[in-house]
């Protein structure tokens, strides 16, 4: 589910902004930080590591490696707050998400797919939520 500009923010960026927003409970909120903690410690941040991936107009998105199981199996609780709180999200995969900016063990940074209606063949739809909140979505 592609928002307003074109764009399939993750399943962090939704879930921060309902938090932005102020629309998570505070036991909701603390349980948030305390998830984009342990993925802080955990994981490279590839754009603090380098700013110039966020450079220019390029749009750019970070994807897990699917040998990241750790870090993947953490989002399931992303993804039922975001149910909880109706706001849609899809599931996508694929072996060539993108053009490769950056990458570790755990995930890869690609310019980002921007427009919704044509995907490329390679990236799969594999799991969808029931919610249907505004014209925004999770990638995860």
């Amino acid at each position: 589910v592609a928002s307003r500009s074109g764009r399939f923010p993750g399943v962090f960026a939704l879930v921060n902004r309902l938090a932005f927003d102020g629309r998570l409970s505070a036991d909701d909120d603390r349980w948030r930080q305390e998830q984009n903690a342990w993925f802080h410690e955990h994981l490279v941040d590839p754009f603090a590591a380098n700013p110039a991936l966020v450079e220019g107009t390029r749009f750019t998105s970070s994807w897990f490696r699917t040998d990241a199981s750790a870090f993947l199996g953490r989002t399931a609780g992303y993804l039922d707050l975001l149910d909880r709180y109706g706001v849609a999200w899809v599931e996508l995969r694929g072996d060539d998400v993108g053009p490769a900016i950056a990458a570790d063990e755990h995930q890869v940074t690609v310019v980002a797919v921007h427009d919704p209606g044509r995907l490329p063949a390679n990236i799969h739809l594999v799991n969808r939520s029931d919610s249907s909140y505004g014209d925004d979505g999770a990638t995860v």
